[in-house]
């Protein structure tokens, strides 16, 4: 039997329509509680990043599924970046549904800001873009590196918590973004028994969460415009401010809502 698609949207629909997630939510690998200290840390330091706007810093969250990060960074980044700052995205339309729904005190129209992105967050959404097919012969993780940096600020900071321990080589950033660092989290592996007991014989599992800085590369417009429609759908992206002023919008399917 194939392994399931994870790059694609008609898992993901299949997914969410067909009752396998728990009505509060699933979280990918580790809960958003993993990526805390990591964000507070890119908060602390936002007086360090270069600025052309004296509005708050923004947030993307993408590959936002069901999990309840989304809540997490408001919780965490409030009341310094306020709720339209931060934008949750995934490109199945269900899963964003169900975020709405799940936070009804939310302000549900998108964000009009134009400012690039401060902050890319995401829970294994690199992973499963990495299951997908070469996209004109490209991996798709280059193009999905590509895209986001189309649309970071210089100096900005990309989180991503994957199970793979090589996720990033240099070659698939192509000088957009450089790994700073990668921190060790526990993988909920079965080892803990009753009462906290550690079981006997259970490996331990660890997963990383990547931070990569933007460089000051620049990205030619013409490479991610190369990919099309199909394309930005998969790696979830936005369109750059440069785009907004060419009258560019998101494509669909890439739905979103603001924390």
């Amino acid at each position: 039997m194939a392994p399931p698609d994870f790059s694609s949207l008609e898992y993901w629909e299949t997914r969410f329509l067909g009752g396998h997630e728990p009505p509060s939510g699933f979280e990918w690998l580790s809960t958003p509680s993993a990526l805390e200290q990591l964000v507070l840390e890119w908060h602390s330091s936002l007086d360090l990043l270069p600025s052309s706007s004296s509005s708050p810093p923004r947030v993307l969250h993408i590959g936002s599924g069901t999990s309840s990060l989304s809540n997490s960074l408001r919780t965490w980044l409030s009341p310094s970046i306020p709720p339209p700052n931060i934008l949750n995205v995934d490109y199945s339309p269900t899963a964003v549904v169900w975020g709405k729904l799940k936070e009804e005190e939310q302000i549900l129209n998108t964000t009009s800001s134009t400012s690039p992105w401060s902050l890319i967050i995401e829970k294994s959404t690199s992973d499963a873009l990495s299951c997908g097919p070469l996209l004109e012969g490209i991996e798709p993780l280059t193009v999905l590196a590509r895209n986001l940096a189309r649309i970071s600020q210089e100096g900005g900071t990309w989180l991503a918590l994957s199970y793979s321990s090589d996720r990033f080589p240099k070659e698939n950033l192509e000088g957009y973004w450089v790994v700073e660092k990668v921190v060790k989290v526990s993988a909920r592996n079965g080892r803990e028994g009753k009462e906290g007991e550690e079981k006997v014989g259970v490996p331990v599992v660890e997963h990383g969460i990547y931070v990569l800085k933007r460089t000051g590369k620049a990205v030619e417009r013409t490479k991610p415009r190369t990919f099309g429609r199909d394309f930005l759908a998969r790696s979830w992206s936005l369109p750059s401010s440069e785009d907004r002023q060419h009258g560019e919008k998101p494509r669909s399917p890439i739905s979103s809502w603001d924390a």
